[in-house]
């Protein structure tokens, strides 16, 4: 009778499934990248665990909301983006000032943790056609909010529309525009660009289409827009039911270059090379593999 107790609680034990962890992302192809690349890491350095991926699930809000919900349980996030549209703070200058508030304002106000920075930095970056630039004699956004001859601005919805986009823009830069900023994707943007149909287009450092010589960056001077630190945010119950997680995400401190994460953009982006399979060459690089 015995035997047989103990041989249920044998196939029992060997029936139960294995814990799981869901790596989920935001909208974009750069999102999608860096969920493959934590989504693989873990598969191999917490071999226990099942890692399930919900990739694309929208705009930081929805995402958030999934990480509180337990619809996922860790995903890719910049400091700056945090900073003003999760935990809704004005960030201090510097960046351990800034790291700081920010893992504190998770830790005290959700419950969870910020891992990072895994390296690169996904900061603003701000063109205009060099022909223009060097007419207009613009080398700075505030050399450009000065020019009384107007500019037609380009970006993504998320920066015409988030806390730390336009409105952070217009509080220290005085622009004149001569017409309402364009929504635009990276591509438009360029396009347009070459046409002079934007002559100040907003994107980011890690844009594939960054180096054209007919264009021209012009630094953010008054630094009036926070570091955006790359990093992976999760709930602090969460590392308590995984040990090892902790210690796995930090791996990947200080291990994706820009250049490489804006090779990586480029392969998935213009060359359609498979997220995964871009994911796993990183891996392997880095010897992570």
């Amino acid at each position: 009778m015995c035997v047989v107790w103990a041989g249920c609680v044998l196939v029992a034990s060997c029936s139960r499934p294995r814990p799981t962890l869901t790596v989920g992302s935001k909208d974009g192809v750069q999102q999608l990248i860096l969920g493959e690349i934590l989504a693989q890491h873990l598969s191999k350095r917490l071999p226990g665990v099942q890692v399930a991926r919900k990739f694309g699930l929208g705009n930081v809000a929805l995402v958030h909301s999934s990480l509180l919900t337990g619809e996922i349980n860790i995903y890719p996030e910049y400091s700056g983006t945090a900073l003003f549209n999760v935990l809704n703070m004005q960030p201090d200058r510097g960046d351990d000032a800034l790291l700081d508030q920010l893992r504190e304002g998770y830790r005290t106000t959700y419950h969870c943790e910020w891992f990072g920075p895994l390296g690169f930095r996904y900061n603003r970056v701000f063109l205009i056609p060099r022909r223009i630039a060097e007419k207009r004699k613009i080398e700075n956004l505030t050399q450009a909010s000065a020019n009384q001859e107007g500019w037609a601005i380009g970006s993504s919805r998320e920066f015409r529309d988030r806390p730390d986009g336009m409105v952070l823009l217009a509080r220290k830069y005085d622009l004149q525009l001569s017409a309402p900023v364009q929504i635009l994707t990276e591509e438009q943007l360029h396009i347009a660009m070459s046409k002079d149909q934007i002559t100040l287009g907003v994107t980011r450092t890690t844009d594939p289409r960054l180096g054209n010589g007919d264009l021209v960056e012009i630094p953010d001077d008054q630094r009036v827009f926070p570091l955006y630190e790359t990093g992976y945010v999760v709930k602090l119950e969460t590392l308590e039911a995984h040990p090892g997680l902790a210690d796995a995400i930090k791996a990947l401190y200080g291990k994706i270059t820009l250049d490489q994460m804006r090779g990586m953009v480029r392969r998935v982006e213009l060359e359609h090379a498979d997220a995964g399979a871009v994911a796993a060459g990183f891996l392997k690089e880095a010897g992570l593999n």
